[in-house]
């Protein structure tokens, strides 16, 4: 990957790109993929402990796509999370990083994909949802991935594992 800034984040997002109903659980929106929806009360409790818990559904909403995984990773940052390695603009590096793991089941005839913004959007989730959605939100960082080089490692299980 070469890059046309001397530092910079970049982040990867898994992403699954077709349309359906997915949980929203986005943290950085407030979402736990769950909604609130009264209490259940078991027995008649006491003044310690009411014997109430909440109850929840689920908190779906309809989209083209759903950000399955995301990471990201400090271009300086690449040889060690300890001191800094300067880029040279433009040389071409080899970048690893790991995405937040997630359990996830990919309907079928859904794509998989993988877009790496030039940003560090993994705390700022409306510039996560614009990378995919094919809009970065900064384009004044620019980088090139040399595609025949790139890969993704994925865990998968068999549907009829679990």
């Amino acid at each position: 990957m070469t890059g046309d800034h001397a530092a910079q984040a970049v982040t990867a997002l898994l992403v699954d790109y077709g349309p359906g109903d997915h949980l929203a659980h986005d943290a950085d929106k407030g979402e736990s993929g769950l909604l609130a929806d009264g209490e259940q009360c078991i027995g008649r409790g006491d003044s310690v402990d009411t014997g109430c818990i909440p109850k929840s559904r689920p908190n779906v909403r309809t989209a083209q796509y759903e950000i399955v995984a995301e990471g990201w990773a400090d271009t300086e940052h690449r040889e060690s999370r300890e001191r800094v390695t300067p880029v040279v603009p433009g040389t071409s590096y080899d970048f690893r990083w790991k995405l937040s793991p997630e359990d996830y089941a990919f309907k079928a005839g859904h794509r998989i994909g993988v877009v790496i913004a030039a940003t560090e959007c993994t705390d700022l989730w409306y510039a996560c949802e614009t990378a995919a959605a094919g809009n970065p939100l900064y384009p004044a960082a620019k980088v090139n991935v040399t595609l025949a080089a790139s890969s993704i490692g994925l865990p998968i299980v068999p549907a009829d594992a679990g």
